[in-house]
């Protein structure tokens, strides 16, 4: 693994999420709940759900950039 960045298991840690079809990068808050999922915090209703105008049942894509040490973010379908 790259220097990602480092985890803090009760505050999440703090991660840069590139959308790759906006060209634009989004400061967000990545937490793990104790049932094992993870969920994006910090800005995510704001800079992804809104703008993008993402609702139910959409699909999207995120995979980690370990080069730029990041989240990169896309849109797969649109229902």
């Amino acid at each position: 693994m790259g220097n990602g960045p480092v985890w803090d298991e009760g505050q999440g840690v703090e991660v840069a999420v590139w959308d790759m079809d906006t060209g634009s990068e989004h400061v967000l808050v990545l937490k793990k709940w104790k049932t094992g999922s993870f969920v994006l915090m910090k800005n995510w209703m704001s800079d992804f759900v809104r703008r993008r105008g993402l609702e139910k049942n959409d699909e999207i894509g995120l995979r980690w950039d370990d080069g730029n040490s990041r989240l990169e973010f896309t849109v797969l379908n649109k229902n």
